[in-house]
C-alpha cells in the first residue's frame, strides 16, 4: 500500500510542463500541420471554433493535466528506469485505451478514417514527448 501511495506523488511542476507540451503540440497539430483538414474532416466552421474556444480550452486544460498526471502515475508504478521502458508504456497505453477506443467510436459514428489518424497519431505524439519528459525529471 505505501508503494502505491509514493507512485501517486508527482512532482507539479512536471505535470505543468506535460500540459504545456499538449497545449505546443496542439497549437501546431491542430493548426499549420492539419486545422485546416481537421475543421472539415469535423464539420466546424472557424466561427463556431472560435464561439467555442474559451470552453474548448479550459476543458483542454484540464483534459491533459490529468492524462499528466496518470502517465506520470503509470511510470512510476511500473518504476519506469528509461526513457525506452515509458516509450513502451506510452505505446502499450495509447493501443489499448485511446486508438484501440477511438476507432471503435469512429467506426459506429462513420467518421473518416483521416480523421482518426489526424486525432489518434495527436495522443501518440503529445503522450511520448510528455512520457520522455516525464521519464527525464524522475
Amino acid at each position: 500500500m505505501e508503494q502505491l501511495i509514493l507512485s501517486l506523488a508527482v512532482r507539479w511542476w512536471a505535470l505543468i510542463i506535460g500540459v504545456v507540451i499538449h497545449f505546443i503540440v496542439g497549437m501546431l497539430w491542430y493548426g499549420p500541420f492539419f486545422g485546416t483538414t481537421w475543421v472539415k474532416l469535423v464539420g466546424l466552421t472557424e466561427q463556431q471554433i472560435r464561439e467555442g474556444g474559451k470552453s474548448a480550452y479550459v476543458g483542454s486544460f484540464i483534459t491533459s493535466l490529468i492524462t499528466t498526471y496518470i502517465l506520470a502515475v503509470f511510470l512510476n508504478l511500473i518504476n519506469s528506469q528509461s526513457v525506452t521502458s515509458a516509450i513502451i508504456v506510452v505505446l502499450l497505453v495509447w493501443l489499448g485505451f485511446s486508438a484501440a477506443p477511438a476507432l471503435n467510436h469512429n467506426l459506429f459514428e462513420g467518421r473518416p478514417g483521416k480523421l482518426f489518424a489526424i486525432n489518434s497519431l495527436y495522443d501518440l505524439i503529445t503522450l511520448t514527448i510528455t512520457a520522455v519528459v516525464l521519464q527525464l525529471v524522475r
